[in-house]
């Protein structure tokens, strides 16, 4: 049986945010001499026919820019094949920014292509500060498509560095898979539920990847927590010391449902440091009778009892393009003591992108675990069209939470196939 559904799939690139470098010569509207900085650690791949339907293809940054009379851009770059596919200029004097979305140039390329972000430069370094880059695919009547989740990311920060040795998410030179204690929150869990799914046919893991030596290889893999495993069949390696993209694909059969999942790194020599600056896994589907969204609310954040909001990373939620939409806040997260008081929220911004006023979204509150768990709200009421966000508000012990996201689970329609009709003569 054939399933059609309406989607909105986001696909995450800047998990470290960038800085404008400054060039050598600055004429105050641009630049001569100099085309800015392609951060190649922003790359992740692309293929139209992963998706089919009507598809409109959007590129959204959250962006500010501090100079007071010249105006920046941040470009979607198609590095396969050398072309910008989507421009977003930021206002000059435009602060700590806001997020701004744009539709492709021209649809994007046949075949899977390499996408990464480019910056501008500015007078001085920095006053171009670029905190998210997604790449979102509209579907109307699909019947395939690819999701992603990612698994992950780092603090919501930025950086002018693109070189792996300098400013990567995590790095190793342990020989056995595994990560930092001091960075366990920048690694994202997944929990796997097959009744929220129809038929997943693979699933891809493709993690932004270096090592310090060519004569090395950094390897990645997924690891089930639950069951302390690792998952037979999901390694993935690169060879080189400039960020490339570790791939491998596997069968969902290898999966357990209830289990929780994350990823884990190794270098395969301890003289050379592995590297990783972002990760995520892609379900491959063309069984949309039902399946889950991931949209990123906000990135990883360290251990502590204060405040903090992922404002710079909030998502606009158009829930009522998606077929069926039931909606989720989810935040892997831990606390240093098990206090029965709910510190974790989703925040609803309203439907402006700068000026807002944040409120806690009703039934969104959620208490983390003593141990690294994946949190879950019920079934919660937004207004489709506004912005949303994750917020830690003060707690009395130390909570450290990983990447949140709004989850939307979609519901498809059956598709209408026609009848055969035989004619019999007797």
């Amino acid at each position: 049986m054939a399933y059609t559904a309406n989607l909105i799939v986001p696909i995450e690139m800047a998990n470290y945010g960038l800085h404008s470098e400054a060039p050598a010569v600055w004429t105050n509207t641009d630049y001569t001499g100099v085309t800015g900085l392609t951060f190649t650690r922003t790359g992740v791949y692309l293929d139209p026919a992963d998706y089919d339907g009507t598809c409109t293809y959007e590129f959204e940054a959250y962006a500010g820019n501090t100079h007071l009379s010249a105006h920046c851009h941040v470009y979607l770059i198609d590095v396969t094949n050398g072309t910008v596919k989507a421009t977003i200029e930021v206002e000059a004097n435009s602060g700590t920014g806001y997020r701004r979305r744009v539709t492709f140039a021209t649809a994007p390329a046949s075949g899977n292509c390499l996408y990464e972000m480019r910056a501008d430069s500015t007078e001085v370094a920095g006053q171009l500060d670029v905190y998210t880059g997604r790449i979102f695919v509209t579907q109307v009547g699909a019947t395939k498509t690819r999701i992603q989740r990612p698994l992950v990311e780092r603090e919501t920060s930025v950086t002018i560095y693109d070189i792996p040795a300098w400013h990567s998410t995590d790095s190793t030179v342990q020989t056995a898979y595994d990560y930092l204690t001091s960075t366990a929150h920048r690694w994202s869990m997944w929990a796997y539920d097959s009744a929220a799914w129809g038929t997943i046919d693979s699933i891809d893991i493709e993690a932004r990847m270096a090592i310090s030596n060519v004569a090395g290889l950094a390897y990645c893999k997924l690891y089930n927590f639950t069951d302390s495993a690792e998952v037979a069949g999901t390694e993935a390696s690169v060879g080189t010391t400039a960020w490339s993209t570790a791939v491998t694909n596997f069968s969902p059969s290898a999966l357990h449902s209830g289990d929780t999942y994350e990823l884990r790194m190794k270098s395969n020599n301890a003289s050379y440091t592995a590297y990783i600056v972002h990760a995520s896994l892609y379900f491959n589907i063309s069984d949309l009778s039902k399946g889950e969204l991931y949209f990123r609310n906000g990135r990883t954040m360290a251990s502590g009892t204060s405040p903090n909001s992922t404002a710079n990373d909030m998502q606009k939620l158009d829930t009522a393009s998606i077929s069926s939409p039931v909606t989720y806040f989810e935040w892997p997260s831990f606390e240093a003591d098990n206090n029965a008081s709910a510190f974790l929220w989703m925040q609803d911004y309203g439907a402006v992108d700068t000026g807002g006023s944040a409120s806690d979204v009703t039934g969104s509150s959620l208490n983390p675990a003593l141990t690294r768990s994946v949190m879950r709200s019920g079934a919660l009421t937004l207004t489709s069209g506004n912005r949303y966000y994750g917020l830690r508000k003060t707690a009395t012990y130390a909570i450290t939470g990983m990447a949140n996201f709004a989850v939307v689970a979609f519901t498809g329609s059956t598709v209408f196939t026609g009848l055969t009709v035989k004619h019999y003569v007797g």
